[in-house]
């Protein structure tokens, strides 16, 4: 397996933890909030059922009095209130006031519970708060009920249960506050690991392969200096035609050097290529360098005049061969211009001593042999 596949896995694998770890504290805090919402609501529910509980008991005592408190609709509305708060509390009934089911604990059940519990004294509470409104025979005991109740057991639980449901809502915040911390330790941990497992590596790879490359760059450079200084000392400037399906032809410094055109003046495509041959020689040079391809990297050679800078005509030899593409659909064709201009000059001077010197020597012989 490479470096590469390799750091692309580890980093997608702690792309994928970070995605959890920051998902798990998303989903942390909304338990949190909500948590709490229910936490502020059961607070005040129980807190109300307190101030409930005395509004009862001083309803009750000034019940068929001249200076009523409430008037039994009132103080029955009362009652039902806060029976209604205490079965939601204690058993979980549905409340307006409650968006969810008050949490349970086993703090509260010994307070609902246990003997001498609270759901018990509740119950005898609201009964003797309901045979008062009533008007019964047995009112004296009903109120001194309530007064003991209210006075002492009744409001003593309902304080210790509003205080375990503040407890209860601290630990919760102290425990998503461990649980927030504990994942974010994770998360810098996990950062710290792709760094030096992923980052690391990865940039010390990048930083060699960007050495790498600008050595390759020098070396390059180098043997293009080195190419254009053999080229020029031959006399010899290469072009190619990338495809030749396509017009366009690309010429190099080198061609430039060996013709005398600036760069800006060099042909960019095969037409303007042709132009420059001259008229005896252009029938031959298409043939040879513009036909269809050859097998096997069978090299194609002719020798023609090329106007040059000067507008003189000067003789060069262009060799050349198509090199497909990788998937044999396409050819392009490569090839380099050779000055054979002094030759060539040579070989007329050679041909003219020969013709004038050898047609004498061969009547001299004649005559001497006649």
């Amino acid at each position: 397996m490479s470096h590469t596949t390799r750091s692309l896995r580890f980093y997608l694998l702690g792309l994928c933890l970070i995605a959890i770890l920051t998902t798990l504290g998303h989903q942390l805090i909304d338990r949190v909030v909500r948590q709490n919402e229910v936490y502020a609501s059961v607070v005040n529910l129980a807190g109300r059922q307190r101030m409930l509980s005395q509004r009862i008991a001083l309803a009750a005592e000034t019940m068929g009095k001249d200076t009523q408190f409430l008037t039994p609709n009132e103080a029955a509305l009362l009652i039902d209130e806060m029976e209604s708060s205490h079965q939601a509390l204690a058993f979980g009934a549905e409340n307006p006031a409650l968006p969810r089911t008050a949490p349970g604990d086993p703090r509260l059940d010994a307070i609902y519970y246990a003997p001498g519990d609270l759901n018990a004294d509740m119950h005898v509470f609201l009964t003797a708060a309901r045979a008062v409104i009533a008007g019964g025979s047995d009112i004296d005991t009903a109120l001194e009920t309530i007064e003991r109740l209210s006075g002492d057991t009744l409001l003593a639980m309902l304080d210790e249960a509003v205080s375990v449901y503040q407890l209860m809502a601290e630990e919760s915040t102290a425990r998503a506050q461990l649980a927030s911390t504990i994942l974010w330790i994770a998360t810098l941990l996990m950062l710290v690991l792709e760094w030096f497992l992923i980052f690391r590596p990865q940039y010390k790879r990048s930083v060699e392969a960007f050495e790498t490359i600008e050595l390759q760059k020098e070396t390059l450079a180098g043997e293009q200096a080195r190419y254009e200084l053999a080229a020029e000392a031959a006399s010899f400037g290469v072009w190619e035609q990338p495809d030749i399906q396509s017009n366009r032809l690309i010429a190099t410094p080198t061609f430039a050097a060996v013709t005398g055109y600036a760069e800006n003046e060099l042909p960019k495509t095969r037409a303007q290529f042709l132009a420059l041959i001259h008229p005896a020689d252009l029938d031959r040079t298409r043939a040879k360098l513009f036909g269809p391809p050859k097998p096997g990297r069978e090299r194609s050679s002719v020798e023609h005049r090329i106007k040059c800078a000067g507008g003189d005509f000067v003789w060069f030899m262009t060799v050349g061969e198509h090199r497909p593409s990788d998937d044999g659909k396409a050819y392009r064709f490569i090839a380099y211009t050779v000055d054979i201009q002094e030759r060539k000059r040579s070989e007329e001077i050679t041909a003219s001593f020969l013709e004038r010197f050898g047609s004498k020597s061969s009547n001299s012989d004649t005559r001497q042999y006649g």
